[in-house]
């Protein structure tokens, strides 16, 4: 029996969540107009376009609460309950949670980035802010090499 504690099913949001739309099996039969066939495209094209537009701010937010719940663990159970906590009771995989942390921990930084995103209507990805905190490591590690040291 695990002492991890039971958080409930419901989402941390008071905002319901819309549900998944299902996917047909088949095309839409040949009965539909093609102005009814162009609004539905354009309604599915803004569906993706908005979920591909929170998709990193969904991330980082994701993040601070797992930030959280990973100092609460820690509080009340001591050590050891963090990784059943994150499979079984978020329903992730240890290296999503990872991801999601480090893209809370750079949140200031990535703000930035999703703002100038924002600017020129283009979305940030998983994948970019990644990269972009990647590239800023890079760099520090280069700047910090050629910084000359003290003798001593």
């Amino acid at each position: 029996m695990s002492n991890i504690p039971m958080v409930s099913s419901q989402p941390v949001s008071s905002a319901p969540s819309p549900a998944p739309r299902q996917v047909p099996d088949t095309l839409p039969p040949k009965t539909h107009s093609l102005p009814e066939l162009t609004a539905e495209i354009q309604r599915c094209h803004s569906e993706v376009m908005n979920a591909l537009g929170r998709g990193a701010s969904a991330a980082i937010a994701a993040g601070e609460a797992l930030k959280s719940a990973k100092e609460k663990l820690r509080k009340e159970g001591g050590h050891g309950n963090w990784q059943d906590y994150v499979t079984v009771e978020c329903r992730l995989r240890p290296r999503t949670a990872q991801i999601y942390m480090l893209l809370a921990r750079n949140k200031d930084s990535l703000t930035q980035l999703l703002a100038a995103k924002a600017q020129t209507n283009s979305f940030l990805t998983q994948g970019e802010a990644l990269n972009f905190l990647g590239v800023a490591k890079k760099k520090r590690k280069r700047v910090q090499k050629a910084k000359p040291t003290a003798n001593v």
